[in-house]
């Protein structure tokens, strides 16, 4: 009994190009569907407006509770390593109006 040889895949070069082109088209998809990223802080230190104060403060507080805990100041050197000067009330957060100020006093 001869056994014929059988091709495992048939049209190889067809379903190479269509998963080829599923893939390609995947990734596009998947990087248009990323939610755009987050122009960095600008690093103007005297110069902040108060519109950029409240987006950065926006960004460090991370659980939304209106206040900055220095866990959620960590990230941000320059705020973490001013804290204590900051937080004037002494209570281990930082307000909106304490980063505020904090910001305007920077130099």
């Amino acid at each position: 009994m001869t056994a014929k040889k059988r091709r495992l895949i048939p049209n190889f070069e067809a379903r190479s190009a269509a998963l080829f082109a599923t893939l390609s088209l995947g990734t596009v998809m998947a990087l248009h569907a990323q939610p755009p990223a987050q122009q960095p802080i600008p690093p103007n230190r005297n110069n902040w407006t108060t519109a950029q104060i409240a987006e950065a403060f926006k960004r460090l507080d991370a659980n939304g509770d209106g206040l900055i805990s220095r866990e959620e100041a960590a990230p941000a050197r320059g705020v973490a390593k001013h804290f204590d000067q900051a937080d004037t009330n002494r209570d281990g957060m930082l307000s909106a109006p304490e980063f505020e100020a904090a910001m305007k006093q920077a130099s």
